[in-house]
């Protein structure tokens, strides 16, 4: 459980609080590379969360008639299954380590403290949390695949057979 004081920030400055440890190590900020890298995997938490459509546990809890306190929060908005907030923060921490591996263990700290907060706060269920840390992985390990070395491309020479080794049509 993370501290009530921290509560609004791990909520809506995660950027923020991942450039802090950037900086604080004595390197230049990053928060705009960081905003980026949250932005770029929105549109892959959104597809992720309107397919599997599923509920809040506020939302649950009250389909069931069950008395639930929970945080409104307007980052809590969207289909609960997975947490976007884990993906982001575990694809972030995963990202910035290449760049800074020696601050890894600080970036898996804050990404978990971020994941802890959505489940502190009553507006996730542990699976969404799990999920949103496997699809963070998942974009990561895409994106994080080499590309193949460019080779030049040979054009089929006229009447040359379309499976010779000597073209690459």
């Amino acid at each position: 459980v993370n501290e009530a004081k921290l509560q609004d920030a791990l909520d809506t400055e995660s950027a923020s609080l991942f450039n802090t440890v950037i900086v604080s190590a004595g390197y230049p900020s990053m928060k705009d590379e960081i905003v980026y890298l949250i932005e770029s995997i929105k549109p892959t938490i959104i597809a992720h969360k309107e397919h599997f459509n599923s509920l809040r546990p506020n939302q649950l809890a009250k389909k069931k008639g069950i008395d639930f306190d929970y945080d409104y929060l307007p980052s809590a908005q969207s289909p609960s299954y997975p947490s976007g907030h884990a993906a982001q923060s575990h694809y972030i921490a995963l990202k910035l380590s290449e760049v800074f591996p020696r601050l890894k263990e600080n970036f898996f700290d804050l990404a978990e403290m971020i994941s802890q907060s959505r489940l502190d706060r009553g507006v996730h269920f542990p699976s969404d949390i799990l999920a949103g840390k496997k699809l963070g992985e998942a974009v990561y390990n895409m994106m994080a695949v080499p590309m193949k070395e460019d080779k030049k491309r040979k054009p089929r020479k006229k009447g040359q057979h379309k499976n010779s080794p000597s073209h690459s049509d």
